[in-house]
């Protein structure tokens, strides 16, 4: 139970900075959008064959999960709306771009350390702002982090 007092306290908190500063706002839709596909084609252009197989893992775990636990998204939650335009309507936990972004990330770092480190703090960004822009709680991104990285390492060492 303390870890959704954790996540509806970030959340509200994310909401009341919203809107304040359009910058960070427009920011924080464009990477919540597009930062998880630059991760993606780092992946594939170092990572080459084996990058789209463990990104299909990975996400395909994630719905596994989500399809489980069923956890409505904040914004559903808190009756509000989100800062970002909302695709498919699935469950929040866990996060399917923490996912991707992490899994991608940690991949990257097998086949080339330097794109990894980079993919790393992108994928952190994606975190980030898919909090900032409402349609996940924190425990979402960290537990679609976890997802992707486990996916990675294992894939990464076997490779």
């Amino acid at each position: 139970m303390q870890i959704l007092k954790i996540d509806q306290k970030i959340s509200k908190w994310a909401l009341k900075r919203r809107e304040r500063d359009g910058f960070w706002d427009a920011l924080a839709v464009f990477v919540a959008h597009y930062f998880v596909f630059m991760i993606a084609v780092i992946t594939i252009v170092t990572a080459e064959l084996i990058a789209l197989p463990t990104l299909f893992i990975a996400w395909l775990i994630t719905l596994g999960i989500e399809f489980m636990v069923k956890r409505p998204r904040p914004f559903q939650a808190m009756k509000t709306h989100p800062l970002a335009r909302y695709w498919v309507p699935t469950p929040s936990f866990p996060s399917a771009h923490a996912t991707w972004s992490f899994a991608g990330a940690v991949l990257t770092c097998f086949a080339n350390p330097v794109w990894g480190a980079m993919a790393l703090v992108l994928a952190v960004l994606v975190s980030w702002s898919r909090v900032y822009v409402g349609v996940h709680y924190l425990s979402d991104v960290v537990a679609g982090a976890i997802v992707g990285t486990v996916v990675s390492l294992v894939v990464g060492l076997l490779w």
